[in-house]
């Protein structure tokens, strides 16, 4: 038996539950937000409360468990570059909670999990940026100027 051992385990399985926490703490690290429920979000806090102490030491055997935990190189650079260094100076309290409502389906209770600080700012900024930089059309011109011409 294990006395005083408080953990949220979720009813599918050893393999289901590290998989949807793997894929909660993806998922969040890349969009900077995400909606989900109480009980997932207070997993998903304290998984990337060590997640991102890890990120901050930045030793190559921190960033071996991050790669064993997220499974994703492009994320855990994101966590490690981008991330880290906008919390370096904390000591935990990385992440908050922001209660949204009740689904209506199961009256479970909605929570909006964010970052304390402004994170992936710089980021956004930069994909806006390259969206707003589309290809000229210029086949349609070429096209449009073609039947004028006949």
């Amino acid at each position: 038996m294990k006395h005083s051992v408080k953990k949220i385990k979720f009813s599918k399985g050893k393999d289901s539950h590290e998989a949807l926490v793997r894929k909660l703490v993806t998922n969040f690290i890349q969009n900077g937000k995400i909606e989900t429920t109480l009980s997932r979000a207070k997993v998903l806090k304290s998984t990337i409360d060590s997640l991102v102490y890890k990120a901050i030491q930045n030793k190559e055997s921190d960033r071996n468990v991050l790669l064993k935990h997220l499974g994703d190189k492009n994320v855990v650079m994101l966590l490690v570059k981008d991330i880290a260094p906008v919390f370096s100076g904390r000591v935990g309290g990385y992440v908050r909670l922001a209660r949204k409502g009740i689904r209506q389906g199961d009256n479970a209770e909605i929570v909006q999990v964010t970052w304390s600080e402004e994170v992936l700012k710089k980021t956004a900024e930069g994909k806006k940026e390259k969206k707003d930089q589309k290809k000229p059309i210029k086949k349609q011109v070429s096209k449009i100027e073609k039947t004028k011409e006949k």
